[in-house]
C-alpha cells in the first residue's frame, strides 16, 4: 500500500486540503516524512491517515469543525498492484466508498496490509512523540538491552556516522 494523495475534504481544522506525495519513484527508496511547528496539523494527519484506511470512530475529537455526517477524507493509494481512488466517509456502516460514492468493502483499501488492525499499522508505520516515549520506556523495561545501552559499566561498542551510511 502507498498513498500517493491524501485529502482532508472536511476533517478536523481542514477544509478541502490536499497533500501530494506523488507516484512512486521507480526504483528509488520511497518515504515521507511530514514535519512542521506545532497544531500545523501533523497529528491530525496520522490520524486521518489511520481513519481512511480504518474507519473513522464513534466519537471522534476531528468534528469541531465540521460535523460528523460531513466528515470527509479520500485519497489515491497504489494497493493491491493498482491505483484507486478512495472515500472515507463518517457513518457507521459501508463508510468506505469509491469515487463514484458506491460503498465498498474495507478489505479494499486493506489488501496489502496482511490483516493487521489499527494499532498494529500506527505501531509499524507511525513515529510520533507518543510512539518515541513508548519505544523508549520498552527499551529501558528490557533489562538486557538497558544494560547494554545504557549501563556506564558495560562496554558499548562504538556507533560511527559511517556505519549508518549507505
Amino acid at each position: 500500500m502507498r498513498i500517493n494523495r491524501l485529502d482532508l475534504t472536511r476533517y478536523g481544522k481542514f477544509t478541502d486540503a490536499v497533500i501530494d506525495f506523488g507516484l512512486r519513484p521507480v526504483g528509488s527508496p520511497d518515504l515521507h516524512v511530514i514535519y512542521g511547528p506545532n497544531e500545523a496539523g501533523k497529528s491530525t494527519t496520522l490520524d486521518a491517515v489511520l481513519d481512511l484506511i480504518f474507519g473513522i470512530g464513534n466519537t471522534t475529537k476531528y468534528a469541531f469543525l465540521h460535523p460528523y455526517n460531513t466528515m470527509r477524507l479520500a485519497a489515491n493509494v497504489r494497493v493491491a498492484g493498482q491505483h484507486r481512488e478512495f472515500v472515507r466517509i463518517k457513518r457507521p456502516q459501508n463508510s468506505l466508498l469509491d469515487q463514484e460514492e458506491r460503498s465498498l468493502a474495507d478489505t479494499e483499501i486493506r489488501a496489502d496490509l496482511g490483516g493487521i488492525d489499527r494499532d498494529a499499522f500506527s505501531t509499524m508505520f507511525s513515529l510520533d512523540d507518543v510512539t518515541l516515549e513508548k519505544g523508549g520506556e520498552s527499551i529501558l523495561a528490557s533489562k538486557a538491552i538497558s544494560v547494554n545501552c545504557f549501563s556506564p559499566q558495560v562496554p558499548v561498542f562504538p556507533i560511527s556516522a559511517a556505519s549508518f551510511s549507505r
